[in-house]
């Protein structure tokens, strides 16, 4: 069931259980990536599912800002009644769990870094790697995805169909495109958003998160590549890598049972540390 908190961002809780905070990437779209995939963590944990302020169902922001976008975190847990949280941020959502972390340092128990990166650094390569590999319609696409030419929703929606397959190491074409056909999309979110990830680097502050952090990425990810995870992981005091060697930006997908058997065992280990 739906709820929404007083600043209306919509969410969901299923299972019971120590609270796991599911933090979208993707800016401008939803949290319907992850589900059904986290889904099976429930069984052990209460898994908080919501859009981010603008995204998806929830309400718009007046400050699209990361410590702004990171404070509905802070939202979510009054919601819930949660004093300290586990936070699985993928991709943007892992920049605003980072800054969430140092924001308040007492509600975090612990993190799940997936496919993500301490700084806006990630986009020279990525862009490199895309040029590697993508097909010319994806360059288009993507280059429309960044400079600000796209129409509207549906154009946002469409050329996010034509560069999603880029996001995947092998998967059904007809799955891709289901994946993208599910979610919700929102232009002017994703224009608002933009901009502010060129103030992203939180490189010389990560030695402060003292959190037990799991650093999660897939081998053929283009957008965040391993180097990316390997420097994040080596920058913060308590981490463990995990390499999905089938996978691309979406480990939780290409290979999902493996990705919840070491969520389920990092979660146990640092929850016996609580």
């Amino acid at each position: 069931m739906t709820r929404r908190t007083p600043r209306g961002i919509a969410y969901e809780v299923v299972g019971d259980g120590p609270v796991l905070l599911a933090v979208h990437g993707g800016p401008g779209t939803d949290h319907s990536m992850f589900r059904p995939y986290l889904d099976p963590l429930a069984a052990e944990l209460a898994v908080v599912y919501f859009d981010l302020p603008g995204h998806g169902r929830s309400a718009e922001s007046q400050d699209y800002g990361l410590v702004a976008m990171a404070a509905s975190i802070e939202d979510i847990l009054a919601a819930v009644g949660a004093e300290r949280v586990f936070l699985l941020g993928s991709s943007y959502g892992g920049f605003l769990s980072l800054t969430y972390a140092l924001e308040h340092p007492e509600r975090v128990a612990g993190l799940i870094l997936v496919d993500t990166s301490a700084s806006y650094g990630f986009r020279a390569e990525s862009l490199e790697v895309a040029r590697q590999r993508a097909t010319p319609s994806m360059l288009a696409a993507l280059e429309r995805l960044w400079d600000d030419s796209l129409a509207d929703d549906e154009d946002f929606h469409a050329a996010w169909r034509e560069i999603l397959p880029l996001y995947f190491h092998r998967l059904e074409p007809a799955e891709v495109e289901r994946l993208a056909d599910r979610g919700a999309y929102r232009l002017e979110t994703r224009r608002q958003i933009l901009p502010t990830l060129r103030e992203y680097d939180l490189n010389g502050r990560l030695a402060e998160i003292e959190a037990p952090t799991l650093v999660i990425v897939g081998r053929h990810d283009w957008i965040t590549a391993v180097g990316q995870a390997e420097a994040l992981a080596a920058g913060l005091p308590q981490s463990r890598l995990a390499v999905f060697e089938h996978s691309g930006h979406y480990p939780f997908v290409e290979e999902h049972e493996r990705f919840v058997a070491i969520v389920q065992e990092w979660m146990a280990n640092a929850a016996e540390g609580e």
